[in-house]
């Protein structure tokens, strides 16, 4: 990712939450103004490959609320998008976004094409069951299959922007799970349980959802997973490294002579020094512990 940031980073849009957040707004008006120009706006594949090429762009116009607390949502989401773009930097910001989006156009195509064929998705997508299904009559699936090439929007009507505004808060959860919040106002509330709250309402969603709600949570939840393994520091899951603990580990267990931790720079131990926090170089060749004051100014070991 470093080699892609030198060479487009850039080409990276600043504050990019205020450019989604003016779209946002803009896309509120409209669904209050003239609300039959909304069935325009919304990612439909199948009108996308008729020409109206648009649609890739313009369901991001789609609210993502009420219109009474469409203004709430705008701030909540322009203070974390701040933050987040603060956090891991104007291009990562502008990756994950951009991934999350990618990742909610080709979730309606794929929609689209497991559609072309296999039919019975269509009627899932109305909410019937398999044993409704069965037992629909051949005028009732060619009624629902007319409705659907004339207003398939309704199908794919849940590609919207919250989904992306999901993320970029789930993505904040990460980063800062111990930040308090208010719920309501009133009850605090740490992020991280929010943003498990929000998981486990995506899970909930892959299980009772039509299947292109089921394609759209996937797509969000690779995304922030993505992110996750980039963000978080995940080396102790390396084999190598684990190899290397646990042969220490044996060793110090071997005698109790020992100090369990010994800097290999000054020979200060847990013992001499109880107060001392020490930690194993991951780039080193062998079982050799550090200090913290010498953990980043050691010569590595090969």
């Amino acid at each position: 990712m470093s080699w892609f940031e030198k060479k487009f980073g850039r080409f990276a849009i600043r504050n990019l939450t205020v450019k989604l957040v003016i779209i946002y707004a803009v896309g509120t008006v409209v669904s209050m103004v003239a609300p039959d120009l909304m069935k325009y706006l919304y990612l439909d594949p199948g009108l996308v490959m008729k020409g109206e090429v648009w649609r890739l762009f313009t369901w991001l116009f789609i609210p993502t609320s009420s219109h009474i607390f469409m203004i709430l949502v705008i701030y909540i989401y322009y203070w974390l998008g701040t933050v987040m773009e603060r956090t891991i930097g104007t291009y990562k910001y502008n990756v994950y976004l951009l991934r999350g989006m990618i990742l909610m156009v080709v979730t309606a195509f794929i929609a689209y094409w497991l559609v072309s064929f296999y039919p019975e998705l269509i009627f899932q997508g109305w909410g019937l069951k398999a044993e409704e299904i069965k037992n629909l009559s051949p005028e009732e699936r060619e009624y629902f299959k007319k409705v659907l090439d004339d207003s398939s929007f309704v199908l794919f009507s849940v590609v919207t922007p919250h989904y992306i505004n999901l993320s970029i808060f789930l993505a904040y959860t990460i980063c800062y799970p111990e930040q308090t919040f208010l719920l309501y106002f009133i009850v605090p509330i740490k992020a991280k349980w929010l943003g498990l709250f929000d998981f486990l309402l995506l899970c909930y969603s892959l299980y009772t959802g039509n299947f292109v709600l089921k394609l759209v949570v996937l797509a969000v939840l690779l995304n922030v997973i993505i992110f996750y393994c980039t963000q978080r520091d995940i080396s102790y899951l390396k084999p190598t490294r684990i190899k290397r603990k646990a042969e220490f580990q044996r060793a110090a267990a071997k005698s109790h002579s020992v100090s369990k931790h010994k800097c290999a720079i000054c020979g200060q131990t847990s013992e001499s020094n109880p107060d001392l926090e020490f930690r194993f170089c991951s780039k080193c060749n062998g079982n050799y512990e550090y200090c913290m004051e010498h953990l980043y100014t050691h010569e590595h070991i090969k």
